[in-house]
């Protein structure tokens, strides 16, 4: 897999016709979480949040697009981009740290469900650091 960026108009390819990145303001709002992380304020930031929700899942369609290019099993599986992401509320039942939303955005791609023992690829963005992992598993022997 490789990317290609071109600096003077924003886009990548990803071994299909160059598309427009994520917003600026998507990576703001995450940076502005990170700084608010309140119940308040997010119920005043909602529109905020729904517009860079919206951004990130049209980039993990673009994934999902350039990932069934080479992995026959993903073009198998016909993803759909809402149950690939994240929710991004925290589950704090059993956490010291009480913030109740998670300050990254994540989607995790895979022929399998969340938490099948299966590979696949994971993208996280965080201010402060983004990244693309791709992961695989062994299969326990048959006996």
């Amino acid at each position: 897999m490789f990317f290609k960026v071109y600096d003077s108009k924003n886009v990548f390819n990803f071994g299909v016709k160059p598309v427009t990145m994520l917003q600026t303001s998507t990576f703001q709002f995450i940076k502005d979480l990170k700084a608010n992380n309140t119940r308040e304020w997010f119920d005043a930031n909602r529109k905020v949040y729904q517009r860079a929700k919206d951004d990130f899942l049209a980039q993990v369609q673009v994934l999902i697009n350039g990932l069934e290019g080479f992995d026959p099993e993903i073009a198998l599986a016909k993803l759909d981009p809402k149950k690939c992401i994240f929710r991004i509320n925290r589950d704090t039942r059993f956490s010291t740290d009480k913030s109740p939303y998670k300050t990254n955005m994540g989607a995790w791609f895979s022929a399998g469900a969340k938490g099948l023992q299966r590979g696949g690829y994971y993208l996280h963005l965080e201010d402060g650091g983004c990244f693309w992992r791709v992961e695989s598993t062994c299969p326990k022997p048959m006996h």
